[in-house]
């Protein structure tokens, strides 16, 4: 396989067109040299774009890799912290100032900001909007309607 061939196969990164332009010049203009353009010099290139390619899909496969690492190192950590809040609070249990500053401490929640409260006080407000009315009120509903 030239390595024209290997950068027309589909999992190429290689854009299509160029691809088929570098085998046009490899096939039909192997010995033609243009300023700076040749059969040669096309596949060179073409042969580090792909081997580019290979190397981000690589050193993506080791960030995922290193993201899983750090998110499971991230749980440990919490769930160790938990028990070790959990822990200090009985231990200052007699200590109301130890206490006080532990307490403030909350592991594992996010707080709520103003976006959250205002996002939760509409989607109330669209389940009371969903909800069937009475019949009193589908009634007058019907008859403004009408009108």
């Amino acid at each position: 396989m030239t390595a024209a061939d290997q950068i027309l196969e589909p999992t190429s990164s290689i854009a299509p067109p160029i691809g088929e332009l570098i085998e046009i010049f490899s096939k039909h203009l192997p010995d033609v040299e243009f300023p700076e353009v040749s059969a040669s010099s096309l596949e060179e290139l073409g042969c580090k774009v792909a081997a580019a390619h290979c190397a981000v899909e690589e050193l993506q496969l080791q960030l995922q890799n290193a993201r899983n690492v750090h998110r499971e190192a991230e749980y440990v950590l919490l769930k160790k912290s938990q028990s070790a809040l959990g822990y200090a609070k009985v231990y200052a249990s007699d200590n109301e100032d130890l206490l006080s500053v532990l307490s403030g401490i909350q592991i594992g929640k996010k707080p709520r900001t103003e976006t959250a409260r205002r996002k939760a006080r509409k989607s109330t407000k669209t389940q009371q909007a969903s909800l069937p009315l009475p019949a009193d009120k589908q009634e007058e509903e019907k008859t403004q309607q009408t009108l």
